[in-house]
């Protein structure tokens, strides 16, 4: 990571940090059905990613995408729960659809869990059922590594 990229995500972070939400332990980004997962939070102090002059923005078009970071706890546990995150497939680079994942280090988050809408694998899913994916095909010809 070089300094320019870490300066920025610093000072995204350091907005964040104004709000008065903690460092989060546990960072989930949240892909479409799972935003809720922000209602979980006690404490919450809501914060607007269009207030984070980096962050990259979540699409309109895009359901379930608030484009919020719900920080705060769940249990003892500081948590932040990014409702929303930018794709490659619109229009987005690697790069920028890894940036939450750089913020969340920036944070000093221990834990990363990143959430996707995968119900289009089988037709017994329905939007928010949890199912672990061990493996993908790449169809994209960019390498996810990227940034």
């Amino acid at each position: 990571m070089n300094a320019e990229t870490l300066s920025i995500s610093e000072r995204d972070a350091a907005l964040y940090r104004a709000s008065g939400a903690p460092d989060p332990f546990v960072v989930v980004v949240a892909g479409s059905g799972l935003g809720g997962l922000g209602d979980l939070v006690e404490n919450p102090v809501v914060v607007d990613t269009d207030e984070l002059p980096n962050f990259p923005r979540t699409g309109p078009d895009v359901a379930g995408h608030a484009g919020k970071i719900v920080g705060g706890l769940i249990g003892e546990i500081p948590v932040a729960v990014f409702q929303g995150r930018v794709h490659c497939y619109q229009g987005a680079s690697a790069f920028d659809a890894a940036y939450p994942a750089r913020f969340a280090g920036t944070l000093g988050a221990d834990t990363l869990v990143v959430t996707n809408a995968a119900g289009g694998i089988s037709t017994d899913l329905a939007a928010g059922d949890v199912v672990l994916i061990s493996d993908h095909i790449n169809l994209t010809g960019e390498n996810p590594l990227v940034g």
